[in-house]
């Protein structure tokens, strides 16, 4: 006999399409990032659930951790001042979160290498 109701199917993310760009802003240089994101799965409709990641390969080892609320699909972008271009390579990935942090799937279905445009001439 079980202790209760099955858990409800937890929905997974495909990301395509990421970019790492460097701009010029205020302070100098800094980051800025974007991923398009697909939901597989019924959307649950609170943020609490997803959780955004990147994380910089060289520098600190710092790992950029934002709760998102996703639709069926669409563009997540962010700027992070204080990261470099030199820190990359970059990957990002989504977890759905439920009491303890897991992944939403698969480690190659859901993380993403961020690409860095070439510097311009």
């Amino acid at each position: 006999m079980s202790g209760g109701p099955p858990a409800a199917p937890r929905p997974q993310v495909r990301l395509s399409t990421g970019v790492a760009l460097a701009q010029t802003g205020p302070t100098g240089i800094m980051m800025c990032f974007s991923v398009d994101y697909e939901l597989l799965g019924p959307p649950t409709g609170t943020a609490s659930e997803f959780v955004w990641f990147i994380r910089r390969s060289h520098g600190s080892p710092d790992v950029l951790a934002r709760p998102v609320a996703l639709a069926a699909r669409g563009t997540l972008q962010t700027t992070i001042p204080e990261w470099r271009p030199e820190e990359g390579p970059f990957e990002t990935w989504i977890e759905t979160v439920s009491g303890s942090r897991r992944r939403s799937g698969k480690w190659a279905r859901d993380s993403l290498s961020l690409d860095r445009p070439p510097r311009p001439w």
